[in-house]
């Protein structure tokens, strides 16, 4: 099972899902996501700037800044980071017949290059 999963919530429920054995590979696969998006969803000068930073390769500062961003002009995005090792506790926590959301718990954040991380 990967490492890492990405859940973008909205008003509506779940709108992306993706995971990954390494942060990296996350990474890349939630600034597709934004990358698709960010035309739509966020003020024009937002979402210049967006592409900015995906174009030259900031992909941490690309999601960060979307996120802090998206529900500015259009609806609210939230995005979850979760430890695949966690994901998996709570799916084993989780009643078969249970219905509802899950108890998502110890999220992760993504850390630049630069930074020392914990998890990886």
């Amino acid at each position: 099972m990967p490492r890492f999963i990405a859940v973008v919530h909205d008003v509506d429920g779940v709108r992306f899902i993706a995971a990954a054995h390494s942060q990296r590979e996350l990474a890349a696969q939630v600034v597709d996501y934004i990358r698709e998006r960010c035309d739509y969803v966020l003020w024009p000068r937002v979402a210049a700037n967006v592409r900015e930073l995906i174009a030259r390769d900031k992909k941490y500062a690309a999601i960060a800044a979307y996120f802090a961003n998206v529900g500015q002009r259009w609806d609210v995005e939230r995005l979850e980071l979760l430890d695949g090792n966690a994901f998996r506790a709570n799916l084993a926590s989780v009643d078969d017949h249970a219905e509802g959301v899950l108890p998502f718990r110890e999220p992760v954040r993504f850390c630049d290059e630069d930074e020392q991380t914990a998890v990886g």
